[in-house]
């Protein structure tokens, strides 16, 4: 296995025949089967009122995220929570199963870090199991440099068309 740098903050392993695909958004990374594994990351950072409170748990905005797909997040450790769905992708009619996993860990009462992978299979393939074995058992296991009970210090510049708080991809 080796570790990947999603962003200077978040760290994740994968399989060391993995191999990068240049370009494109977050990390793409091609599966020996010729599957494309996507990773990519997101920061949510609301300044806090007065009087706004804690601010929503990393469960509430993941639960915003994949209430549509039927699913419920599950806690890892308290402010982190993950899930995971399949995605038809495709034509009508022609639709292909992708597989998404979407990990949220909460840095302070109003700033989340996301992280959603998303695995593709090669053209005319179906999701292979031991790629989304080695997913579903590393995704949770992302490595984070900020938590919840330490201030946030470091904030990235997003220059594009903000989205509503709670969509992130």
């Amino acid at each position: 296995m080796k570790t990947i740098a999603i962003t200077p903050d978040i760290r994740c392993r994968v399989p060391e025949e993995w191999s990068e695909i240049p370009g494109g958004r977050g990390i793409s990374l091609r599966t020996p089967e010729g599957g494309t594994v996507i990773a990519t990351a997101r920061e949510f950072q609301k300044p806090a009122r007065p009087g706004m409170g804690a601010g929503m748990t990393s469960e509430q905005m993941l639960s915003a995220q994949v209430a549509e797909f039927g699913q419920v997040p599950r806690t890892l450790v308290p402010g982190r929570a993950y899930a995971s769905h399949s995605v038809p992708i495709g034509e009508h009619g022609h639709e292909a199963e992708c597989r998404v996993w979407h990990l949220v860990n909460q840095v302070g009462a109003w700033h989340h870090e996301t992280i959603m992978v998303s695995y593709e299979p090669a053209p005319g393939r179906t999701l292979e199991a031991s790629v989304v074995a080695v997913l579903n058992a590393e995704v949770p296991r992302c490595e984070f440099s900020r938590s919840f009970t330490q201030a946030a210090n470091v904030s990235h510049a997003d220059s594009r068309k903000p989205k509503p708080w709670w969509r992130f991809w």
